[in-house]
């Protein structure tokens, strides 16, 4: 029964040390897929003159999973015309649909949210000066997180072995 124990030990150590790996590259993806919409979201205001409401929906058409979900939602938000201001609406978007079921950090989030605050009001000059500004940061934190990925994606593993290796000879 002990022996059992220590196995399970091991291996939900390990398992946690494989799994934040697998967090650190399903951020950079996202972070990826932000930039993509990003792009779209430039292209859409630039050269189609859309709304942006009808941008995100032409873009949410596009995308899959939990982005197309977000960028549907906050079409639809800001085609009710509800009286609420740009940041609000992409805040309640962001923490309904990307908070917690998307792979961003925190600060990715706040990144995000901020960006919603600079978008509405805005001439169009202004708006795509927004985007390209919050294009500069994201690519920033790709590259920092491109920098470390390799590592970690090989450091957490052997932290989870190491660790449940650990815990099995403290038990023992």
């Amino acid at each position: 029964m002990k022996a059992f124990g220590l196995c399970l030990i091991f291996t939900a150590s390990c398992g946690v040390g494989f799994r934040m790996s697998r967090l650190i590259s399903l951020r950079y993806e996202e972070l990826k897929i932000l930039k993509r919409i990003m792009i779209m979201l430039r292209g859409e205001v630039n050269h189609n003159h859309a709304t942006l409401w009808e941008a995100f929906a032409t873009i949410g058409r596009r995308m899959e999973g939990v982005f197309a979900e977000w960028l549907l939602y906050l079409s639809d938000l800001l085609k009710e015309k509800s009286g609420q201001t740009m940041a609000t609406l992409f805040e309640t978007s962001i923490n309904e649909k990307l908070k917690g079921k998307a792979n961003l950090q925190k600060k990715d989030l706040e990144r995000l949210c901020q960006l919603g605050e600079n978008l509405g009001y805005l001439d169009r000059e202004m708006q795509l000066s927004t985007v390209d500004f919050y294009l500069e940061q994201l690519e920033q934190d790709k590259e920092e997180l491109a920098g470390h990925l390799s590592e970690q994606k090989k450091l957490y593993p052997c932290l989870g072995i190491v660790s449940g290796l650990f815990f099995v000879l403290l038990l023992i």
